[in-house]
């Protein structure tokens, strides 16, 4: 990417945010802010950096969206105090705090076209000014992670922060299933070598559980999997969407992610199918055990019986 001072910051802070509850805090911290709610689920705030820095000088607008599955958006200059303090004030209005949060960065910029600029006139009715936005969001493109925008219509980086906020929302959930395997990798060797695993059977069951509870996580994260309700009503971004998240392989890593998951769900439903073994074994030696015993009790007082048999017959 060429040389730029703005950049994206997306980061996966908290299993999710209360969205209305985040609003009222960048409202209270910075009264001058703009905060939208786009829906129950994603919130637009727009702050001027001056009010972050406490600096005057710095005449630039920050935007930043919220996630209510725990990932927030920053588009604005490439100063990292700027976008941690962003995320510390997301702290307090979230639930589930992660204790290190996955983060990517891209650079973006403006990069106008004359084919179809977006005027502004008096004249000009609301109705056409979309419509020339219209136009002019063809020529945004995201290439070597960097935003080539078109327009400086927030809703345009509104449409790639979706598409960023399930990437980072994913490799989250990709980050604790390669804990998960490598906390699992030596059983299968074990098992190749000695033929059973030292695994307890309630061991075997949490390890099926947090698997199931990581699949479940993906499966059922409707927001990672599904295109936004957000265009619906904005189809004329949708190709931006779409296009960000096949550059970020959203879809192949989520059908990666649910294969090794499959691999590992295999491993242990085999050692669970081998403790039930086990166990069947043990109640069969247990029945065997108890058969015999009560076989040697049967022949001892057989053969008290027939011990007395004589000694009855001295007496008489």
């Amino acid at each position: 990417a060429e040389p730029c001072e703005n950049v994206t910051c997306v980061a996966c802070v908290a299993s999710n945010f209360d969205i209305p509850a985040l609003c009222s805090i960048f409202n209270k911290v910075y009264k001058t802010c703009s905060t939208t709610l786009i829906n129950p689920d994603v919130a637009y705030v727009s702050i001027p950096a001056s009010l972050i820095r406490h600096d005057d000088t710095w005449d630039v607008e920050i935007d930043i969206f919220f996630f209510a599955y725990g990932v927030v958006a920053y588009w604005g200059p490439n100063e990292s105090d700027l976008w941690e303090v962003i995320i510390s004030v997301c702290a307090s209005g979230s639930s589930g705090i992660y204790d290190g949060y996955e983060h990517e960065f891209c650079t973006w910029s403006y990069k106008k076209h004359s084919e179809y600029p977006v005027t502004t006139s008096a004249s000009e009715s609301e109705h056409g000014e979309r419509q020339a936005i219209k136009k002019n969001l063809r020529f945004s493109y995201l290439d070597q992670d960097h935003f080539y925008l078109s327009s400086t219509d927030a809703d345009l980086k509104l449409a790639y922060s979706f598409a960023m906020a399930q990437s980072e929302k994913l490799s989250h959930f990709e980050g604790r299933i390669d804990e998960q395997i490598t906390e699992t990798r030596k059983y299968p060797e074990e098992l190749a070598d000695t033929g059973e695993v030292k695994l307890k059977a309630r061991e075997i069951a949490k390890t099926k559980g947090q698997l199931f509870l990581h699949r479940m996580n993906i499966i059922l994260h409707t927001d990672l999997l599904d295109t936004p309700d957000y265009f619906w009503e904005r189809t004329d971004l949708e190709p931006l969407y779409i296009n960000a998240r096949k550059y970020f392989e959203v879809s192949r890593r989520v059908r990666v992610l649910n294969e090794r998951l499959g691999v590992v769900a295999e491993l242990f439903d085999m050692l669970h199918e081998q403790q039930k073994q086990k166990h069947s074994d043990r109640l069969e030696w247990i029945v065997i055990w108890l058969i015999a015993v009560e076989i040697v009790v049967a022949c001892l007082s057989m053969y008290v019986k027939l011990t007395e048999i004589p000694v009855l017959i001295s007496k008489t």
